[in-house]
C-alpha cells in the first residue's frame, strides 16, 4: 500500500515539473509578444534609436507588468529585424529605424486605403 503512494507521488511530481515548464514556456511567449508591442509602439514615434535608448525605453513601458530580461529585449529586437519592423541604421550601426516600408505599410491602414 505505501509503495503505490510512492509511485502516485512520483508520477505526479513528474506531471507537476511538466505543467511547470508548459507555463514558464507560455509565459515566456506571451512576454515576447508585450516586448515586441513595446519596440514597435517605441520605435513608432522616435523613427530612430541608439540601442540603449531602445532598451531603456522599452524597460520603462513594460516594467508596469514585469521586470523584463535585457537578453530576451535583444531578443525580440532580433525577431523585429528579421520580421523587416526595425532596421540597423546604416550610418549608425548603434541605431535601430523604424523599416520604411513598414511604416508605409501602417500609414496606409491608419488612413485607410
Amino acid at each position: 500500500m505505501d509503495l503505490l503512494k510512492l509511485q502516485t507521488a512520483i508520477k505526479s511530481d513528474g506531471e507537476n515539473k511538466k505543467e511547470q515548464q508548459e507555463i514558464e514556456q507560455s509565459l515566456e511567449e506571451d512576454r515576447k509578444v508585450v516586448i515586441q508591442a513595446a519596440i514597435v509602439r517605441v520605435m513608432k514615434m522616435r523613427k530612430k534609436l541608439q540601442h540603449n535608448t531602445l532598451i531603456t525605453e522599452v524597460v520603462e513601458q513594460v516594467t508596469i507588468r514585469f521586470q523584463p530580461r535585457i537578453n530576451l529585449i535583444k531578443k525580440c529586437i532580433d525577431l523585429l529585424m528579421e520580421k523587416e519592423y526595425i532596421k540597423r541604421d546604416e550610418e549608425e550601426k548603434n541605431a535601430y529605424e523604424l523599416f520604411l516600408r513598414f511604416s508605409l505599410l501602417l500609414g496606409d491602414v491608419l488612413l485607410g486605403q
